[in-house]
């Protein structure tokens, strides 16, 4: 009995020391069989199984864990990557879905860029062209004359 006991208790702290060092190792809940997970898994203490992290959760193949794409979120509830649409990319710090820097939301829900000369025209959510023969001057973010042909400032 008491080299039970004693097999028991080595056995205990080789189990918490190899989840200490790496926590990548546990009693499979299947087989009841101690054994390691593969690289880029970890070991589930509820689940009893190897189960990817959280910042890497897509299983490809069973064999590795890799994160979505850039344009895709983890949804936990479908256990699967769920697409961002609309030209948008997944930001992670949000915690959404947005257009790309220099990119615009339409009202459709698209994301888009406004090709010169156009602008982007918050008040309508389109691309438009300046009017009066102005421009678009990016420094100043509004339509202007251009240097060329100046403002005339006629006084009665």
């Amino acid at each position: 009995m008491r080299i039970q006991n004693l097999l028991i208790l080595t056995l205990t702290i080789l189990l918490a020391n190899s989840r200490q060092l790496n926590h990548q190792c546990g009693i499979h809940a299947s087989t009841m069989k101690f054994e390691c997970c593969p690289p880029s898994f970890i070991y589930d203490d509820i689940s009893l199984s190897c189960i990817c992290p959280p910042e890497t959760p897509l299983r490809i193949d069973n064999t590795r864990c890799v994160p979505c794409p850039r344009d895709a979120y983890w949804n936990a509830a479908t256990a699967s990557c769920v697409a961002c649409t609309g030209g948008k990319v997944y930001n992670s710090i949000v915690g959404m879905c947005m257009c790309l820097p220099q990119h615009f939301l339409t009202k459709d829900g698209l994301c888009v860029t406004c090709k010169e000369p156009l602008h982007w025209d918050a008040d309508t959510a389109t691309c438009k062209e300046c009017s009066g023969n102005q421009v678009w001057d990016s420094n100043l973010r509004l339509c202007a004359c251009p240097p060329s042909r100046p403002l005339l400032n006629y006084q009665n």
